[in-house]
């Protein structure tokens, strides 16, 4: 992603056979939406994804938007967004991609960004924290501790708001390792599975408590 990445992953077994964007780039951001069925929010979500990428994006070279995720029928209306815009030197789109290539993707990533319009408690965003990379997500991703957790920012669906909270976020060298450290504290605190383990047996031992009384 080289100066932001903002990339949603999923894995669905088999191996990546498209390459993860121009060679030697320097920042990019890779699109956190998978391509799946099409559906109303999944094409406004994705809206929301490209012409907001395509806003921070226009007049720089740095930056590099990935589209990770298997063709449920849907990558074709996504291209012609991107082609709608004139990013294709900008947006690429690598199918599924899975293990080591997986995390040399958010290895090289800057952002991880989803602009869904819901979502209930996304491994998506857990594994791109477990990787330290800031967020840049809606708020109907129902995940408000990232940025209270200064993990990353929390936007409307909007592409503006999305435009100007990845310039912030991808503008500011300080801000970026803040959000990074503060991303791998959320992963390795909360949500890490030691604490979720302790929390599963507390919850499991109540339960029996109330059972025998």
């Amino acid at each position: 992603r080289r100066k932001a990445l903002v990339l949603r992953c999923g894995d669905h077994g088999g191996r990546n056979t498209r390459p993860l964007g121009p060679s030697g780039l320097g920042r990019a951001v890779v699109g956190t939406e998978s391509i799946g069925a099409g559906s109303p929010w999944t094409a406004r979500a994705h809206s929301i994804l490209i012409e907001g990428f395509g806003r921070a994006a226009r007049g720089r070279d740095d930056l590099h938007l990935i589209i990770a995720g298997p063709d449920g029928g849907y990558e074709h209306v996504a291209r012609e967004m991107v082609k709608a815009e004139s990013l294709e030197s900008k947006v690429s789109f690598t199918g599924p991609i899975y293990g080591e290539t997986k995390l040399a993707a958010r290895s090289r990533a800057d952002v991880f960004a989803l602009t869904s319009y819901g979502e209930g408690f996304s491994v998506a965003l857990l594994e791109a924290l477990a990787a330290s990379l800031p967020l840049v997500i809606s708020k109907e991703c129902h995940f408000p501790e990232v940025a209270v957790s200064g993990a990353g920012l929390e936007i409307d669906l909007d592409p503006q708001e999305f435009a100007m909270a990845l310039t912030q976020v991808v503008g500011d060298s300080s801000l970026l390792a803040n959000m990074r450290s503060n991303a791998h504290a959320m992963a390795t605190g909360p949500y890490s599975w030691d604490t979720v383990g302790v929390a599963f047996k507390e919850i499991y031992e109540r339960i029996s408590a109330s059972s025998l009384n």
